[in-house]
């Protein structure tokens, strides 16, 4: 486990579950802060699933040049930037602009960029590393 396979899990409709090793009895050793980001980036998914209608919204991998992607289409979108990668999303099916909002995959941090019109649009995260996009109706 890491942070991106907590975020491609979930954007790909799966529930991350992650054996953790916090006691060091099967992998590391006691305390390891390897796993410290893998349970944030599990805490700061939860929250962004949180904020959406879950049970509306199906892995789209077809919308987004990642191939991470969360929809309800035309209304609302979660996708993956892998580390350092612009991020392109279909969102001809969107029914009007979308506020946008990138979150940081472990602190949760979150930014948000000007309304977006449907069609296909390329993004840039505002900070390095991987990063998630929350897309909604306005």
């Amino acid at each position: 486990g890491h942070v991106p396979w907590v975020w491609r899990s979930f954007l790909r409709g799966h529930n991350p579950l992650f054996m953790d090793p916090y006691d060091g009895s099967v992998l590391g050793t006691p305390g390891d802060p390897e796993w410290v980001p893998i349970r944030q980036a599990m805490g700061v998914a939860r929250r962004v699933a949180e904020r959406v209608e879950l049970g509306r919204m199906v892995p789209r991998a077809d919308l987004a040049s990642s191939g991470y992607c969360l929809a309800d289409d035309g209304s609302t979108y979660i996708a993956y930037a892998e580390d350092g990668a612009n991020l392109i999303l279909d969102l001809s099916d969107a029914r009007g602009a979308l506020t946008a909002e990138w979150i940081h995959p472990v602190r949760g941090e979150s930014t948000t960029v000007e309304p977006v019109a449907p069609g296909r649009r390329e993004f840039v995260a505002p900070f390095g590393g991987g990063a998630a996009l929350l897309l909604s109706a306005q």
